[in-house]
């Protein structure tokens, strides 16, 4: 709201999907700017496009109320892929992580759907499809609870990327100094 009221003649265009692709449309020129969990594990021969770190976010295990899972406050990650997962896609930044995390500890969970929108995922928890990580900040819904694992803390980076760090326009410049203002703000 304040970008558009300091900038109205500016389209403002917002679109979700995963961090590649944010990251492809930057670099061909269809985005300005990505907030994109950090594109580290790009594949060998991709250019990572200029990044700048807004904050590290926290994921939990998130189970519905009436999920067996919901009375506990921490359980191991074997106990919980006893139980179905919602997961993200598996082109997504944070599935390739946590597909690493599983094959690390020689795990498999069952995955019952894939869902790239959070919000998504947080209203299919609640009425009891599955369990999932979620980022911490966004599982506070009263249908949902947290859950901390045991044995692993999954975290990923949140940052913004840009095509070029030599030059951004005045709105991209201040869109950006407006995502860095409110993460010092919630800090």
């Amino acid at each position: 709201q304040r970008f558009r009221k300091q900038y109205p003649g500016v389209e403002v265009c917002i679109t979700t999907g995963t961090a590649e692709q944010a990251i492809r449309d930057v670099q061909n020129g269809k985005l300005d700017v990505g907030v994109v969990y950090a594109p580290t594990d790009r594949p060998d021969g991709e250019a990572i496009p200029c990044y700048e770190l807004l904050y590290h976010e926290e994921f939990v295990l998130v189970a519905g109320k009436q999920h067996p899972l919901a009375k506990r406050t921490t359980v191991s990650l074997a106990e919980a892929v006893k139980y179905p997962f919602i997961l993200y896609p598996k082109l997504s930044h944070i599935r390739r992580l946590f597909d690493r995390v599983l094959q690390r500890f020689d795990l498999s969970p069952q995955v019952i759907m894939e869902v790239e929108n959070e919000e998504a995922m947080e209203k299919l928890i609640a009425i009891d499809i599955g369990i999932a990580l979620l980022s911490k900040r966004r599982a506070v819904s009263d249908k949902v609870r947290q859950i901390r694992l045991r044995d692993l803390q999954f975290q990923c980076d949140v940052g913004l990327v840009f095509s070029s760090s030599e030059y951004l326009p005045p709105p991209v410049s201040e869109f950006a100094r407006m995502c860095r203002e409110a993460v010092n703000a919630n800090s």
